[in-house]
């Protein structure tokens, strides 16, 4: 008898828990407040782009990104991230590689150019012409 009391308290007990975080949840949801982050504005010379990073982040030149990661990443991760800077090098358009020194981030742009497109309607229909 004892143990059916505990076995059906302790299965109150657990669904009370999970409906008061389902509810913390909803409310941390609903709230409109934002963080207002410090930021700066880059600008990508070869394509007129301006871009907004978190102001921790520091244009490197390919030179410098190279030697960071010599530095700072183990031979296996080493590999990974110069095969993957080398493949978007081969890719159309322009590298841009920014990174952020306190948390170790890297945001990699690589820019294309514009392909010029029309939209024709024949009979409500949108069809794309390049």
């Amino acid at each position: 008898m004892r143990s059916k009391f505990y076995i059906v308290f302790l299965l109150a007990l657990l669904l009370s828990s999970c409906n008061l975080v389902s509810k913390e949840v909803i409310t941390w949801m609903d709230t409109d407040v934002s963080v207002d982050y410090p930021t700066k504005v880059h600008l990508l010379e070869e394509d007129a782009i301006k871009i907004t990073l978190p102001i921790d982040f520091e244009r490197y030149s390919l030179y410098d990104s190279q030697r960071r990661l010599d530095s700072a990443a183990t031979k296996k991760h080493h590999k990974a991230k110069v095969a993957r800077i080398n493949a978007q090098m081969k890719m159309e358009g322009n590298l841009y590689l920014y990174f952020d020194s306190l948390n170790n981030s890297s945001y990699i742009i690589n820019s294309l150019s514009t392909v010029p497109f029309m939209i024709k309607f024949d009979n409500t229909v949108a069809k794309m012409v390049f």
